[in-house]
C-alpha cells in the first residue's frame, strides 16, 4: 500500500501518491484556472464593449436632442404593434385554428368560442385566450369577460 502524500500550493490542497501525480493534478487545476481566466477577459471585453457603445450613446443623445424623443416614439410604436398582435381578425384566429371563417362566424353568433365585440359588426380574439380555449375547449364565464375581456380590450385597442 502506497503512502498518501499532502502538499498545499496556492491554498489549494493536493493529495497524491508520487510526483507525476501531483504534477498531473496540478497541471489540471492550472488548465482549470487557465479556461476561468480565458472566459473572465471574454466577459471583460463584452462589458468594455456595452461601456463604449453606452458612451457613443450618451454622446449621440448629447449631440442630436431629438434622437431621445425619436426613441420614445418608436418605442411607442413597438408597443402598440405588440399590444394589436394580442388581438386577432376573424380571419387571423381562423387561421390559427385551422378551420374556415364561416366556422368561426358560426361560433361567435353561438357564442361557443372566447371573443370581444367591438362594435356592431367587429370582433376580435385575444390570442392568449383563444390559445387557452384551443387547448381546454373552456370559454371565460360572461362575468369574466366583461370585467376582464370586452372593457380592457376595448381599452387597449382604442388606446
Amino acid at each position: 500500500m502506497e503512502l498518501v502524500k499532502q502538499k498545499t500550493i496556492a491554498g489549494r490542497t493536493f493529495y497524491y501518491t508520487t510526483e507525476d501525480e501531483l504534477r498531473q493534478k496540478v497541471n489540471h487545476e492550472l488548465d482549470r484556472i487557465h479556461t476561468r481566466l480565458e472566459a473572465n477577459e471574454r466577459e471583460l471585453e463584452d462589458l468594455n464593449e456595452r461601456k463604449e457603445t453606452l458612451g457613443l450613446f450618451c454622446e449621440a443623445m448629447t449631440a442630436f436632442p431629438w434622437l431621445g424623443e425619436a426613441l420614445t416614439v418608436y418605442y411607442q410604436r413597438k408597443e402598440a404593434l405588440e399590444l394589436e398582435r394580442r388581438y386577432l381578425t376573424l380571419r387571423e384566429a381562423a387561421t390559427r385554428l385551422g378551420i374556415k371563417p364561416s366556422t368561426m362566424y358560426h361560433w361567435v353568433s353561438k357564442r361557443k368560442i372566447p371573443f370581444i365585440k367591438l362594435n356592431s359588426k367587429a370582433v376580435r380574439f385575444n390570442a392568449q385566450a383563444l390559445d387557452q380555449w384551443a387547448d381546454g375547449g373552456t370559454m371565460p364565464s360572461a362575468k369574466e369577460v366583461q370585467k376582464h375581456g370586452t372593457l380592457q380590450a376595448r381599452k387597449d385597442l382604442v388606446a
